[in-house]
């Protein structure tokens, strides 16, 4: 896959946490101190200039009480699933991508996020 289209996966998930971010009303210091990070971290994810990892994703779709996968929304087509069946509704959701690394990556925040311990 070409460097620019990487480049857009992560300019399109982090739109979506600056989306998340400003909805709770939160700054980015706020969101720094939630993930012990750097304010230039967050900005740094905001703008897709820095990947957000798997874990790192999955603690935001906990604090923004979302589904990871909603941080793929403008990525690939729609990837959005509705029930809670996990991994295999997810990668059923991602049947229809025709990019198959947005479903690889999909797939592994989705294996990664349910080994989880839930508190």
């Amino acid at each position: 896959m070409p460097a620019s289209s990487e480049h857009s996966i992560d300019e399109a998930v982090g739109e979506r946490l600056r989306e998340l971010r400003l909805a709770a009303g939160l700054s980015q210091a706020d969101l720094a101190r939630f993930l012990s990070a750097t304010v230039h971290e967050v900005d740094l994810y905001e703008r897709g200039r820095a990947r957000i990892g798997p874990g790192r994703l999955a603690e935001l779709s906990e604090r923004f009480d979302v589904s990871v996968l909603s941080f793929f929304d403008k990525v690939g087509g729609s990837l959005r699933t509705g029930d809670a069946e996990g991994s295999h509704a997810a990668s059923d959701a991602c049947a229809g991508s025709r990019d198959a690394r947005v479903r690889a990556l999909v797939r592994s925040v989705l294996q990664q996020a349910s080994a989880r311990p839930r508190h």
